[in-house]
């Protein structure tokens, strides 16, 4: 998994996993996702 998939699927409006949430959500914080 990556930022840009789970952006992507954002984008089209696809519902995120609770997995894919929380790899964003700790990639924003802790400065892995720029």
């Amino acid at each position: 998994m990556n930022a840009v998939e789970v952006i992507i699927k954002k984008r089209d409006k696809l519902e995120l996993s609770r997995e894919e949430i929380e790899f964003f959500i700790n990639g924003l914080s802790s400065k892995q996702i720029p």
